[in-house]
Order: structure tokens, then C-alpha cells, then sequence
């Protein structure tokens, strides 16, 4: 039986490149290459996975890295080269929206604190109000900035559906997903002018207005 090898690259975490052309194992490339691994070292393929051409196995560092998860915080001497390498081997949990800091992408260092943040999403649902705005109908009797209230507005009502994002338990931010309009509101209508006051016609009449008496501009 002739068993053909094929090319196979080993790197190390010194940066070290060893290439090699062999058959069997990851276990057996990284012996064939002459390297002897420290207790506990990772590579990015388990041991017993069948060698393929082209192959690239990676040999992590070990490191001592300080976790802090649902409030505890400990040690661990761990071999990899990702955060989430590190967070995998201590065990440790992550939800589908937990995420930590350093990233989990962010490579590890010797002594490195990574803190794990859990996050849970909740819906909730609001009724708020609709402040009510104004429409101005402007009549060339008043001046400048004098209003009269035609008939007093109403506040609108919805009901609005958030989305609580607490973090550690503690409430990160809300989002609003959906609102439905229960009560429109009712505009408050106003008469207002655009014409220039005078200020030597301190009183003035307002008939067509119905404001039924005199309006004071002295003040």
C-alpha cells in the first residue's frame, strides 16, 4: 500500500512557519515536524483530524487570562488565540446578544481581564399621549404675534411596543418597535395676522374675530 503525503503548513505562535508533506493525522504532522507541545497547548484542528493538502495548523500560546461572568470573577491559564477561544475553554456561556470586552475577536494576551456582559431583551407596551398641535387662521384685523383660541385642542392617544434592552441587568436602552393610534388629536385652532403693529394704535377693535370686547396691547 502506498500512502501519498501532502503538503501541510505548521504555525506556531513565535510566528514560525514549519511546511511539511505527510499523510495521517494533525497528531502525526506536528510530530513529523519535530515539535514538542507544552501540556495543554490548543491547535485550531483536534488531533485526530485527517490531514488534507493545502492544510494550515495553527499552535496557540498559552496564556493566564482573569474572566468576570454572572458576577464572579477568576483565573485561568488557557491556550488559544481569540477572546472567544479563551471564554470557550473556560467554560463559560455566551447567549445569542451576550458579548464581551474585549471582543471575541480580539486576541489574547498574557494577564488579560476579559469581562463577559450578559444581555436580555424585553417587550414592552406603553399607552402615551399625542400632544395636540395648532392650525392658525390669519385674520388682518389682529397683529403680529396676538392670538385668539377658537376652540381649545384635545391630546391623542397610542399605544407604543418597546423593546428593553437590559444589560447585567441593568436597562442599556428602549427601543420602539411598533406604535398603533388609538385617538387622533384634535388641532388646537387659532386666529392669528401678519400685519405690522403699530405702535401708536395701542387699542383696537376686533369684529370680525368675535372677539366680542377690546384687546390690550399696552403690556
Amino acid at each position: 500500500i502506498i500512502t501519498r503525503g501532502v503538503k501541510v503548513s505548521i504555525l506556531t505562535f513565535d510566528g514560525t512557519t514549519h511546511t511539511i508533506h505527510t499523510s495521517g493525522t494533525v497528531s502525526d504532522a506536528i510530530k513529523v515536524a519535530g515539535l514538542t507541545l507544552a501540556k495543554g497547548t490548543a491547535l485550531n484542528y483536534s488531533a485526530d483530524t485527517l490531514l488534507e493538502d493545502g492544510m494550515v495548523i495553527e499552535v496557540y500560546d498559552i496564556f493566564n487570562v482573569k474572566i468576570t461572568a454572572d458576577g464572579k470573577t477568576f483565573e485561568k491559564t488557557i491556550s488559544g488565540k481569540t477572546v472567544e477561544h479563551a471564554v470557550i475553554a473556560a467554560g463559560v456561556v455566551l447567549g445569542e446578544n451576550d458579548f464581551t470586552k474585549p471582543s471575541l475577536e480580539s486576541e489574547i494576551s498574557d494577564d488579560m481581564a476579559i469581562e463577559v456582559f450578559r444581555v436580555k431583551l424585553v417587550e414592552r407596551t406603553a399607552e402615551e399621549e399625542i400632544e395636540y398641535g395648532t392650525d392658525y387662521e390669519y385674520c388682518d384685523t389682529q397683529y403680529v404675534d396676538q392670538r385668539t383660541l377658537l376652540k381649545a385642542g384635545v391630546n391623542g392617544s397610542k399605544t407604543v411596543v418597546y423593546e428593553d434592552c437590559f444589560v447585567n441587568g441593568k436597562l442599556s436602552k428602549s427601543t420602539p418597535v411598533s406604535e398603533t393610534i388609538i385617538n387622533e388629536p384634535l388641532a388646537l385652532p387659532s386666529n392669528a395676522s401678519p400685519i405690522t403693529f403699530d405702535e401708536t394704535d395701542i387699542r383696537t377693535r376686533c369684529a370680525s374675530c368675535n372677539c366680542n370686547g377690546w384687546l390690550d396691547y399696552s403690556n
